[in-house]
């Protein structure tokens, strides 16, 4: 499990770039396309730039929801990744029309 605490906002989990969101700490949650964001002692479950869960007082709660296989969880990252997919296409669309 990699956990990595920031004093900086990141654009993803290994990258800083801004001071708005310190004292955040992100957790890879093993095998799995999840990230937990822990912030102001509240855990939130991630996929990307999108959110999965409510707010968790405890990490391994979270965890094992996170690792649950739901119609609802398998709906989200199937989102998330449309989702990503609609903001790729749209940067190649863009870079198309440059050329």
């Amino acid at each position: 499990m990699k956990t990595t605490e920031y004093s900086n906002t990141l654009t993803n989990v290994d990258q800083q770039t801004n001071e708005n969101y310190s004292n955040i700490e992100f957790t890879n949650v093993e095998n799995s396309p999840f990230t937990i964001v822990r912030q102001e002692e509240k855990y939130y479950g991630v996929i990307g730039n999108h959110r999965l869960t409510e707010a968790y007082e405890n990490l391994e709660d979270l965890r094992e929801d996170l690792l649950k296989i739901t119609w609802d969880r398998l709906t989200q990252v199937i989102w998330a990744v449309v989702e990503k997919f609609k903001v790729n296409n749209d940067q190649i669309k863009e870079l198309l029309k440059e050329e």
